[in-house]
């Protein structure tokens, strides 16, 4: 069972010429957007920042399979282990194993 998946989003202002800062925010139930996580740095680029915010949104969800959940408490308490991801999804690489025994 998996909660409601979160309406999360990344964006990035620029308050002065040249210093662009990112947001991971997100839409709550009356419309209003409320901030989950900010960069600390301003950084040189719209492009850095959208960089550096979407990594932040993927290290908020433990399992990119599932999205970004509302959390739930498990019955039995068997909740899904996260597995190796990498990239937003893009799993890393299964190596098969050869027995020489």
């Amino acid at each position: 069972m998996h909660g409601a998946l979160r309406k999360l989003a990344v964006t990035v202002g620029e308050k002065e010429p040249d210093a662009f800062r990112w947001e991971v925010v997100e839409l709550l139930p009356d419309g209003t957007w409320d901030v989950v996580e900010a960069g600390r740095r301003r950084l040189q680029s719209y492009q850095l920042a959208m960089a550096e915010g979407l990594l932040a949104l993927q290290n908020l969800v433990p399992d990119l399979d599932l999205g970004p959940r509302e959390p739930v408490q498990e019955a039995e308490g068997k909740a899904r282990a996260p597995g190796k991801v990498f990239g937003f999804g893009f799993g890393l690489p299964k190596y098969g194993h050869r027995d020489d025994g």
